[in-house]
């Protein structure tokens, strides 16, 4: 079974802007741009991209960055309907001053109508600024196979 050369759904939105996440408070990503999307899965300034058409395995990608603090700990993961995490990143900091850059990404099967999100949460002490940036902090999602 090889990749079929007709258009499959995928999409990618991304954060044009920085989004202001609060101390330790697991925080949805709103995205308000999108790269690409070819099934209308995304609608820009909402957290979710759904799986619209098809049911079937997708390949999953998302990235958050952090502007520069060497304080505390970063997490990204992609939840999938808001309840159970697919993939997670957690770590410290870039301890220069250099923004810190999380991806994740798996492969999972969605029924029509199921959506991911991709979630943060940042422990500096106080309120820090995603960096905002179509290759740095983004949400993609894209069918494999299956109907």
């Amino acid at each position: 079974m090889g990749f079929e050369k007709k258009s499959r759904p995928m999409a990618r939105a991304y954060r044009s802007t920085a989004q202001t996440i609060a101390n330790n408070t697991l925080t949805a990503l709103r995205m308000d741009g999108q790269l690409y999307d070819t099934d209308g899965m995304f609608t820009p300034t909402d957290t979710k991209i759904y799986a619209k058409r098809f049911s079937g395995y997708y390949f999953i990608n998302g990235a958050c960055s952090f502007v520069a603090n060497a304080t505390g700990e970063r997490l990204v993961g992609i939840k999938k309907n808001a309840a159970v995490y697919l993939a997670v990143h957690q770590c410290a900091p870039n301890p220069s001053d250099a923004v810190t850059v999380l991806n994740v990404s798996t492969v999972e099967y969605f029924a029509v109508n199921e959506y991911i999100e991709l979630f943060v949460r940042q422990q500096s002490g106080g309120n820090l600024d995603t960096y905002p940036d179509i290759a740095d902090t983004y949400l993609a999602l894209a069918h494999l196979s299956g109907r």
